[in-house]
């Protein structure tokens, strides 16, 4: 099973983080090198991020950063697109719970459905669930936010290459958008992984897309309250939409 971690090749001491952490699992990565947005050029930048959808869609425009951080998500999917197998993508910030590989062998131990599985629960709010082994595999009712990471089929990662570009949200973002990219997104709990603290407050992300944010509270509250409304109306209709299939393959049967 390949697992690849997505960090900036300048980031030597997060490399070395990452390095250490996996090696206590005794497990086996590659690094992928994220995209510099910074690095980015302006018709690079227009060639991969739909800024009229953006406007459409979405609170806030898209800082460079968040750009280069969808496009190496976007990377991982090719790879893992031209595997036979599922891989585990893991953002450099990533904290492994104590039975992070024995999690993984359990996981893979069973017949897993065609899903992006993350590896970070969230809040408890689901249905269904599989107690079958120690992770509970759950269908959260809101996707958790973040790709710290995140277990994917080849399958699902040929789905995403297809439909993925071009951006218009951040990456965890249009994750929680599953119904518009054509994928189903599960969950284990507990968790396997978790962002490291100190990593998040240091995020050049968040630093970025803290700049990004309309200056109006009027205006920020206005949007917010657009993007929310059109998340829960597209989820509510995704939701009736898998209740109607099933009720249509329990018919059949």
């Amino acid at each position: 099973m390949k697992i690849f971690v997505i960090s900036l090749a300048s980031a030597h001491d997060r490399r070395l983080q990452c390095r250490n952490a996996i090696a206590e699992h005794g497990l086996a990565f590659d690094f992928l090198d994220a995209v510099d947005g910074h690095g980015l050029t302006d018709r690079e930048i227009e060639t991969v991020y739909d800024e009229e959808r953006n406007r459409r869609i979405f609170k806030r425009p898209l800082s460079r950063p968040e750009i280069g951080c969808y496009l190496s998500h976007y990377r991982a999917w090719e790879i893992i697109a031209g595997l036979s197998q599922p891989a585990v993508v893991l953002e450099d910030d990533f904290e492994l719970s104590a039975d992070f590989s024995h999690g993984l062998m359990d996981l893979l131990g069973r017949k897993l459905p065609n899903a992006l599985i993350k590896l970070e629960g969230g809040k408890p709010w689901s249905k269904g669930g599989d107690a079958s082994g120690r992770h509970d595999l759950v269908e959260p009712l809101f996707v958790p936010p973040m790709t710290t990471g995140y277990l994917l089929p080849p399958k699902v990662a040929r789905t995403l290459v297809q439909r993925a570009l071009p951006i218009s949200r951040p990456v965890d973002l249009d994750l929680k958008h599953w119904w518009e990219l054509g994928i189903r997104v599960l969950a284990v709990r507990p968790d396997m992984v978790r962002p490291r603290k100190a990593a998040v407050a240091e995020s050049s992300i968040a630093s970025a897309r803290a700049l990004m944010k309309p200056q109006s509270s009027i205006h920020r509250f206005h949007k917010n309250i657009q993007y929310q409304s059109r998340f829960l109306i597209g989820l509510c209709r995704a939701r009736l939409q898998q209740t109607r299939l099933s009720l249509q393959v329990d018919d059949a049967g």
